[in-house]
């Protein structure tokens, strides 16, 4: 897979409320990336994400990055 250089991914996932699993997120660089504000707003089916891999010294805007993820149980 290729990667995907995000500078922005406010609102990437928004509203994924029937993904219960994000496959390859390890191909997603976000080390250019300012803002993940809302990112994951209302995946409310996500019980576990590995984001480990992520560098996110860059952002700057992390504002209700998980809001209503009430199933979110390991991060």
């Amino acid at each position: 897979m290729d990667t995907i250089h995000l500078t922005d991914a406010n609102g990437y996932f928004t509203g994924c409320s029937n993904v219960s699993e994000f496959v390859g997120l390890e191909n997603i660089d976000m080390s250019e990336c300012e803002d993940m504000a809302i990112m994951f707003y209302e995946c409310n089916s996500i019980e576990e994400l590995d984001l480990s891999s992520w560098n996110v010294s860059s952002v700057k805007k992390f504002t209700t990055m998980f809001y209503g993820c009430r199933n979110l149980k390991k991060l």
